[in-house]
Parts: C-alpha cells; structure tokens; sequence
C-alpha cells in the first residue's frame, strides 16, 4: 500500500514539473528564440486572415516550407505536399536546406511537379500563400514568381488579394 502511495505521489510530481518545464520554455521562446518567435506571429497572422476570408471547408496551398499556416489557418491542404522542398530541390537535413545554402535542383523528381500542378489543377485552393516571397523557413530565395509553371497557373487563376506581414496572398479569380 505504502508503495502505492509513494508512486502516485512520484508519478504526481513528474506530472507537475513536466508541465510546469513546458510553460516555462513556451513563455522563454521568445526571449531564447527571437527567429522562431518572429516565424510564429507571421504563421498566426496569415492564418487568421485565411480564417477571417474563407470558408472552413476551403483549401488553400502554402508554396514554401510553412505548414503551420495550415494548422493554424484550420483549412485543407489542396495538394499532397505539406511543403514545397521536393519541387525546389531544399532537401531537409542537407546543407540544400539551410539559409543561403544551394538547392539541389538536379535530383528534383519531375513527377513532383507534376503531382503538385495536377492537385491544384483538381483542388483549385481559395488563396495561396507565398511563404516563400515572404521570407518564412529558410525559402527566401524561392518566391513562386522564380518557377514558371506555379507563376504561370497563379497568373491564370489568381490575384494578389492582401499582403500580410510582407508575405502575398493570392485569392482565386
């Protein structure tokens, strides 16, 4: 019985400091991670637009490496692709993938594109987003206007609707 007892009180107290670590560091982020902080208040605040200008049952597509906007936008993917590193050659865990590194361009599957123009073909999204032109997750180098085929659909099918915190929001035609 007594062991028991000291376990619940272990397994209480485990319980207690694990969730008090966790508020800690979530209130420290942005004091220890000024980057990530500032990813974040953009993430939130082109999430909110979406929320505030479609419907929930709309899907939209992010081009660049920003998949919170999804998350926090409680909105549908319109492609397979939670991000565009496939299509761009940004190979994550690769040097590719850094800030400033070069993008490996020569081993990007070509059925990728092909993939992601068909989904959008097939889903036409309410808005996409340029995380990229907006500077979000180390794709400052990959606006959507450097890729023809995505530049030439958005041209087509969109127009620039709103700019949020310098990242363009492109709404159906």
């Amino acid at each position: 019985m007594r062991t028991r007892c000291l376990l619940g009180r272990i397994a209480l107290f485990l319980i207690v400091l694990g969730a008090s670590t966790s508020v800690a560091v979530a209130m420290a982020d942005r004091q220890v991670c000024p980057r990530s902080a500032w990813h974040q208040d953009h993430y939130q605040a082109v999430a909110r637009y979406l929320r505030e200008h479609t419907r929930p049952e709309a899907r939209v597509f992010v081009w660049g490496n920003s998949p919170e906007i999804y998350l926090y936008a409680h909105r549908r993917m319109a492609t397979r692709y939670i991000s565009v590193n496939y299509q761009t050659g940004h190979v994550w865990g690769t040097p590719a993938n850094d800030l400033g590194g070069h993008p490996d361009r020569k081993n990007v599957p070509a059925e990728s594109w092909n993939n992601l123009m068909a989904d959008l073909q097939r889903n036409l999204p309410e808005f996409i987003v340029d995380a990229a032109a907006g500077k979000l997750d180390k794709m400052d180098d990959e606006p959507l206007t450097r890729h023809p085929s995505i530049a030439a659909f958005v041209a087509r099918h969109y127009r620039l609707d709103q700019t949020v915190l310098g990242v363009p929001l492109y709404r159906r035609k």
